[in-house]
């Protein structure tokens, strides 16, 4: 069994049918539920079976666009608070790696720019708007098509990764929020779920920031080497003199 294969399947199908957010919503949505059912804050249901189910799955899909977004503003304001600091604290500096969206755009551009020996001095202008209309271009390239599917796969696993460390923030409130509540809750179960949530969100942080880089790298190389090709098609097409 080729397990490659499975996971391609799988990441085709989380892409189509946006099952990313049903995931980090219903991990949000089962911390929360479970934190109102300990405390007796169990709300009553008045509806019917067959209108709770669709209630539920669109709670659901709506908690994971929520828990995608608040992770990624979470990602991001910690990316920021790092380069601040990387640019104040000069230890700090030695082993941060971490950059900006515009430094791996104009870092991927200069290094197409030598590989296929392009001028992209106009896209380092406004790296965002020029990254939006790569997108575009390859969205609209129908040899592109595998590139895009590809890409979408990083996304998809980027928008999970941010979903779940919403997930892992929740766990940590409701854990001390229980047990500032309820004295039957140890201290050490609150420290073991804040200690392996913490774990987590961590762990799911770095690999939200692996895949959001490597989208832009992508991106940027994929562009640049159709720019390449179409730039050789018209050279091998356009006459090298005039003949009388």
């Amino acid at each position: 069994m080729n397990f490659q294969v499975i996971i391609d399947r799988l990441s085709e199908a989380l892409s189509f049918f946006d099952f990313s957010y049903f995931i980090s919503g219903s991990a949000s949505m089962t911390i929360v539920l479970t934190f109102m059912w300990y405390n007796g804050f169990c709300p009553i249901v008045l509806f019917s079976s067959w209108v709770q189910v669709p209630l539920l799955l669109i709670s659901v899909y709506i908690s994971g666009i929520l828990s995608m977004s608040l992770g990624r503003w979470t990602r991001q304001k910690m990316i920021k608070i790092k380069l601040k600091l990387k640019m104040k604290l000069k230890w700090f500096r030695k082993w941060c790696i971490i950059k900006d969206f515009d430094s791996i755009f104009n870092d991927s551009l200069a290094m197409a720019e030598k590989v296929y020996n392009l001028k992209v001095d106009k896209l380092k202008e406004n790296s965002k708007l020029s990254y939006t209309i790569m997108w575009g271009e390859l969205r609209e390239n129908e040899n592109s098509s595998k590139t895009v599917e590809f890409l979408n796969k990083f996304w998809v696993t980027q928008a999970l990764c941010e979903g779940l460390m919403t997930s892992c923030l929740l766990a940590i409130v409701t854990a001390w929020f229980t047990f500032a509540n309820d004295t039957r809750i140890q201290l050490m179960t609150s420290a073991v779920v804040t200690i392996l949530s913490l774990i987590s969100f961590i762990i799911l942080s770095h690999h939200a920031r692996l895949n959001a880089e490597n989208q832009i790298k992508e991106v940027v190389f994929t562009y640049a080497k159709s720019m390449s090709n179409n730039n050789s098609t018209e050279n091998e097409g356009t006459p090298k003199g005039n003949s009388k």
